[in-house]
């Protein structure tokens, strides 16, 4: 990857504020892929997921593996840490493993899953490939009804396998268990934590909870007043199953497409994309359209960005050089 040291101190810099630079002047050749979605089909049914609301609703769709290649060889100069998720449940890829391997030793790799399908023995290898594996859990006392179509006491023995193939290997990924801040998430939050202790765990996971992201697409709820310019036009992408370039990580449908990685490169996408200058422009005069009017997180890939900086590269790196 030709200049990703000079990429990530510029991102360092311009995140810090240090630059004092307008986002008009920040000027990335080859954005960073924060995220690939390795598929949109899931195995849940979620009320509060957006991904088959009829404005975020696409056919199920699972990537190529020679669509990968391509990505990585031609068009991931400007990636340091990137993700396999967006709308679905990347372990229902057959071909999860050979996906991963394509990475590895590329840059960080990061992955989200709900847990249910970890103790697969292909899927495990997979994540034991994964430098950092979220697992949403948002609910311990009703996850039933929260996390529709799984099941917590197979989410748990799954977690609990997963853990010991790490703690056997010596090495693995780094494990987030994640909770979505709903409406008493600390009652949860501390549930976990318990569970976590009483089955020795707590050396090999952390708990963390996010904010509601998605509010304003699945419930009655007002979109962001917010007038907070997002960077993600000049920064990043996130790549759809089927090889769409979109902006970012609540782009599950095919509102704003800059374009596809089996016609152009990622560069040529970044320099021509119609589509992308008419957003840049749009956030630049605060004319939202409907996707990035809704959103209630401006600039997700700061919140990447931070994630790396603040947890997988101080976990990774430093129990790598241990």
């Amino acid at each position: 990857m030709t200049d990703k040291n000079e990429t990530v101190i510029t991102r360092q810099a311009y995140y810090s504020n240090e630059l004092k630079a307008g986002p008009s002047s920040f000027n990335v050749s080859v954005p960073e892929i924060y995220q690939i979605e390795v598929t949109n089909a899931c195995n849940y049914s979620c009320d509060f997921c957006p991904r088959d609301t009829e404005r975020m609703r696409r056919a199920n769709t699972f990537i190529d593996v020679e669509l990968v290649k391509l990505i990585v060889e031609r068009d991931f100069e400007g990636s340091y840490f990137t993700e396999f998720q967006l709308s679905g449940e990347p372990l229902l890829h057959k071909q999860l493993y050979e996906i991963v391997s394509l990475l590895k030793g590329k840059v960080l790799t990061g992955l989200s899953t709900n847990g249910s399908a970890t103790n697969n023995s292909r899927n495990l290898e997979a994540l034991m490939l994964i430098d950092y594996v979220t697992i949403s859990i948002d609910s311990v006392t009703d996850y039933a009804n929260v996390r529709k179509g799984g099941n917590w006491d197979k989410v748990l023995f799954n977690l609990r396998l997963l853990i010991h193939e790490i703690e056997r290997r010596g090495s693995g990924p780094a494990v987030d268990l994640q909770l979505i801040e709903f409406p008493g998430y600390e009652k949860e939050r501390d549930l976990l934590l318990e569970i976590v202790n009483t089955y020795n765990m707590q050396d090999f996971v952390t708990i963390r909870t996010i904010p509601d992201c998605f509010q304003s697409l699945t419930r009655q709820h007002k979109p962001s007043a917010s007038k907070e310019i997002c960077l993600n036009p000049w920064l990043s992408v996130t790549i759809q199953a089927d090889g769409d370039v979109v902006p970012c990580c609540f782009a599950f449908g095919k509102e704003v497409v800059y374009g596809n990685l089996y016609n152009q490169s990622l560069k040529e996408i970044w320099a021509t994309s119609p589509v992308l200058q008419q957003l840049r422009n749009d956030m630049l005069t605060g004319t939202y359209n409907k996707l990035c009017g809704d959103c209630h997180m401006r600039s997700p890939t700061l919140l990447h960005w931070d994630l790396y900086t603040n947890t997988v590269k101080d976990r990774v790196l430093t129990s790598d050089s241990n």
